[in-house]
């Protein structure tokens, strides 16, 4: 065999590869956020801490939560009484009156934190130069994060995170 016909065999099954894993991880994702949508839970629990009760979901599903043990709400008592929510009508009722938030992310895992760190936060502005034209091409980032906005041709930015 040619060395021109090996290279495009090898070309063609290294294509044929990536597509199968990126319809794998594609296929993946969705069944990730399929879950955390579809799955549903009962939950009877009397006069436990929410700190249990997040136990109580763990073991029976496929969520992982992750917190700061300082969550002064965490330790309070609760009494619920679910059957067949989905895990965010569960965590609405579990955190009801208290300021823990929550994020689910992908993978099933949840995310606690006071309810004032997981809000949105948007930052607006337009860039100019010393004669106060627009500056166009210029990166906006929040600072020690990887959040920004890359600016073609307008001046005018905003950023949310």
């Amino acid at each position: 065999m040619s060395s021109k016909i090996k290279t495009k065999i090898t070309k063609i099954t290294l294509i044929m590869r990536l597509t199968v894993l990126i319809s794998s991880l594609s296929l993946s994702m969705f069944a990730a956020t399929s879950y955390s949508q579809t799955a549903k839970f009962n939950l009877q629990v009397e006069t436990v801490t929410i700190k249990s009760a997040l136990k109580m979901i763990e073991k029976q599903s496929e969520f992982r939560f992750f917190y700061n043990s300082d969550l002064a709400d965490l330790d309070k008592k609760v009494t619920l009484s679910i059957r067949n929510k989905n895990i965010d009508e569960v965590l609405t009722s579990l955190f009801a009156g208290t300021s823990v938030g929550y994020r689910v992310l992908e993978n099933h895992f949840v995310v606690l934190s006071s309810v004032e760190m997981l809000q949105k936060n948007t930052v607006s502005g337009i860039v100019t130069d010393a004669n106060g034209d627009p500056l166009p091409g210029v990166t906006i980032q929040i600072k020690g994060t990887m959040t920004g906005v890359a600016m073609l041709h307008v001046s005018q930015y905003d950023v949310t995170f």
